[in-house]
């Protein structure tokens, strides 16, 4: 199967002018496209026959407003070119046990269940502060590279990580992630370092770390692994 993505990088202040001009049922709400806008992911790119995990993406072009209209067009072809050179194998039917005990696996992968809490903990800075709503996601992709990888990075401010070893209350959450050496404290910390690295305010940068941290603590039963 020939699989190919178009992905249209058009800024969001674009995409909500537009949106605004629109009537009835063509409009969507603004918060729809500020959602999308933090939670979408570009196309990876895994080189044809890499056997990669997206390798079905292999196939992808980025158009922007910056394409002429033939531009674009031959961009598009080129992409669907390669789609058909390089197909998609389609999946083969497997027993449904062993897709249950797959998805077990999946369930009790740590990397999976630190991507879970890292997307419960960009949903509680978008609460606590929309501003930081690209910077978190930015952040979550950094720190689960990290514990893909097993890189263990402290470069965030060492008093905030202190601070959080020194508090009784996460005890019972320091468990290792992955195979490699980064702690569910640290995962905490370094996502908190990233996120606030924009704001300027220390006592707004302080009452975010705040409301992450309290967050964190009520997804706890999700580190139960």
């Amino acid at each position: 199967v020939g699989f190919s993505v178009v992905m249209l990088d058009i800024p969001k202040k674009t995409c909500l002018d537009r949106n605004a001009k629109r009537k009835g049922r063509a409009r969507v709400s603004d918060k729809v496209i500020e959602n999308m806008n933090i939670s979408f992911e570009s196309p990876c790119g895994a080189p044809a026959g890499s056997g990669g995990k997206y390798s079905f993406e292999r196939a992808f072009v980025v158009i922007n407003e910056k394409h002429s209209l033939p531009i674009a067009m031959n961009l598009v072809r080129d992409c669907i070119q390669v789609s058909l050179d390089h197909p998609v194998c389609p999946k083969v039917d497997i027993d449904p046990e062993v897709i249950e005990r797959e998805r077990e696996l999946t369930r009790a992968n740590r990397v999976h269940c630190s991507d879970q809490i890292l997307r419960k903990l960009v949903g509680i800075t978008c609460k606590a502060n929309r501003t930081c709503a690209k910077q978190s996601n930015e952040a979550r992709r950094i720190v689960l590279e990290d514990i893909r990888s097993g890189r263990k990075r402290n470069e965030g401010n060492s008093s905030d990580v202190c601070e959080i070893e020194n508090s009784s209350a996460c005890s019972d959450l320091d468990v290792s992630l992955c195979s490699g050496n980064m702690s569910s404290r640290e995962m905490l910390e370094k996502f908190i370092s990233l996120t606030s690295s924009g704001i300027e305010d220390n006592e707004e940068r302080s009452i975010l770390a705040s409301k992450i941290r309290d967050g964190f603590m009520d997804i706890g039963s999700l580190l139960d692994w």
